[in-house]
C-alpha cells in the first residue's frame, strides 16, 4: 500500500507538506525560545542598567551628605546608609535595600580614622563603595569612587607637650604683645626668641577682637592657661609660629574668625589640646553656636609656606575624586 501510495503524486505531497509543517514547528519553537531567552537577557540587562543607576545614585547622595558633614561640622555625615530613593536615608546596612553605601574614612597615611573620636580636619582620604540591587542583581562596578584631600591636614599623635625644662616669659610682660597690661591682643606681628605663655588668672578671656584684625605671635614655645578661653571675634584671624603649642585653655570663635599654626622646623610642629577626663574637662576649639572644631587630642603638622588654619577644608568640591 505504501508503494503505491509513494508511487502516486499525492503521495508525495502529503509527505513534503508534512515534512514542511514538522519543520516550520521546529523552527517555531526554536525561535520562540530564543526570544524567550533573549527576552529574559535584555529583562536582566536592563535590571542591571537600572542597579548601577540605583548605585550612583547613592554615591553622589553620599557625596552631598558629605558636603553638607564639612560645611557644618557634622561627622553623622560620614556613616554607613541605605536608602530607597523614596523616603530619607537610613544609617546602618541592609542587603535588601535598593541602594546600600559603605564610607570609609582614612588620614594621610591610609589609617582609618572613627570621627566620633576624631576630627574632620584629620581626613586625609574618603572612600565611597555603594551597591545598587533589583531583585537577585547587585550591581558596585563603576558606582565607586575615592577623594582625596589636597590641601593640609593635622596628624592625630600621641604624648604630651612637655614645657617643664623651659622658662616661659608671660606675654603680658613682653612689650607690645597686649594692650595696657590687659588680655587684648595686640594686632601686629610679634616675635622672641624663647618660649612665651598666655596666662589668664583674672577671669578675664584673651581676646583678639578688633575688626578684620590679623596677629601673629612667633616665639620657640607658645604655652596658654588660665581659667579662661581665648576669645577671637569680628573676622580676626591668629597666628601662633612655634615648634609647640600647647593649650590648657578652649579658644571660642566667631564663624567668620581663624586660628592658624605654623613652624619652620623641617621635622614639623605639635600642638596639644588638653583634657581632664576625670573633672570631665575637655580643651577644644569651637564656634560660638557650640560646633566643635578641633576636639581635645594632640597633633603634629608640617612646615608650609602659609599657615595652616582652622577652620581648614569646609569645601571638599576642589578635592579631586576618582571614580573606579
Amino acid at each position: 500500500m505504501f508503494r503505491k501510495l509513494f508511487n502516486k503524486e499525492e503521495g508525495y505531497i502529503l509527505v513534503t507538506s508534512f515534512v514542511v509543517l514538522l519543520v516550520i514547528v521546529i523552527l517555531g519553537v526554536v525561535y520562540a525560545n530564543l526570544a524567550i531567552t533573549q527576552a529574559r537577557q535584555a529583562e536582566r540587562h536592563n535590571d542591571r542598567k537600572q542597579a548601577y543607576y540605583y548605585a550612583r545614585s547613592g554615591s553622589e547622595r553620599a557625596y552631598e551628605e558629605m558636603i553638607n558633614g564639612f560645611s557644618n561640622g557634622d561627622s553623622t555625615k560620614f556613616q554607613d546608609f541605605y536608602w530607597d530613593l523614596e523616603k530619607d536615608l537610613v544609617y546602618g546596612s541592609d542587603e535588601n535595600e535598593k541602594i546600600n553605601v559603605d564610607i570609609k574614612v582614612k588620614d594621610s597615611n591610609g589609617i582609618t580614622l572613627n570621627l566620633n573620636n576624631s576630627n574632620l580636619m584629620a581626613i586625609g582620604e574618603i572612600r565611597v563603595e555603594t551597591t545598587g540591587k533589583v531583585d537577585d542583581i547587585s550591581v558596585s562596578k563603576n558606582a565607586n569612587f575615592t577623594i582625596k584631600n589636597n590641601g593640609l591636614v593635622l596628624e592625630l599623635s600621641e604624648g604630651d607637650v612637655d614645657f617643664s625644662d623651659e622658662v616661659l616669659t608671660k606675654v603680658t610682660d613682653i612689650s607690645g604683645w597686649t594692650s595696657g597690661g590687659s588680655f587684648n591682643l595686640n594686632p601686629a606681628e610679634h616675635e622672641v626668641d624663647y618660649g612665651v605663655e598666655f596666662v589668664n588668672i583674672s577671669g578675664n578671656d584673651f581676646k583678639l577682637n578688633k575688626s578684620n584684625s590679623y596677629a601673629k605671635y612667633k616665639a620657640d614655645s607658645i604655652y596658654l592657661s588660665g581659667d579662661k578661653t581665648l576669645s577671637i571675634m569680628n573676622g580676626s584671624k591668629l597666628v601662633l609660629f612655634s615648634d609647640k603649642i600647647k593649650f590648657d585653655i578652649s579658644v571660642e570663635m566667631d564663624d567668620d574668625c581663624f586660628l592658624c599654626f605654623q613652624t619652620e622646623n623641617p621635622e614639623g610642629g605639635i600642638i596639644q589640646f588638653t583634657k581632664n577626663e576625670a573633672e570631665n574637662i575637655y580643651n577644644e576649639v569651637f564656634i560660638k553656636n557650640g560646633r566643635t572644631l578641633l576636639q581635645s587630642g594632640t597633633y603634629t603638622f608640617p612646615k608650609t609656606d602659609e599657615p595652616i588654619c582652622i577652620p581648614c577644608c569646609t569645601d571638599i568640591t576642589n578635592w579631586p575624586i576618582i571614580w573606579d
